[in-house]
């Protein structure tokens, strides 16, 4: 029963913040880039052309048409988690023998703070 439960705690440690950057990734995925905007909650100097720049259609992690949630981890000096997904311009993600499909995949970082479930870049230390 230990073991078991260790492993259900660490299936749903970070739910929260995985699932506040799944929102944020299925709304761009639903081409929502208000909605997204919002889910960012930025402030007041991210402005909209700023977020299209990062993540709109032509931007530089765009397109963004499906996504997988890689993994999350606390960050050290930061009351931040670190959410890891994998972003494809593919309406599914590629199969991992797919290479030419593949290459197109990129794997972001972005940070959610817990309190508020805002979304930020990683800031460089």
């Amino acid at each position: 029963p230990a073991r078991w439960r260790q492993r259900l705690s660490h299936k749903f440690r970070y739910y929260p913040e995985k699932k506040a950057a799944g929102q944020f990734f299925a709304a761009l995925t639903a081409g929502d880039t208000a909605k997204a905007y919002a889910l960012w909650k930025p402030s007041s100097t991210y402005t909209m052309n700023d977020f299209l720049a990062d993540w709109g259609t032509d931007g530089y992690y765009g397109p963004v048409h499906s996504y997988k949630i890689m993994g999350a981890k606390a960050v050290r000096e930061s009351k931040s988690i670190a959410v890891n997904v994998a972003i494809s311009p593919y309406s599914q993600m590629p199969v991992a023998g797919d290479a030419e499909k593949s290459i197109k995949t990129k794997v972001v970082t972005i940070w959610v703070t817990p309190a508020d479930k805002s979304l930020s870049f990683p800031v460089p230390y």
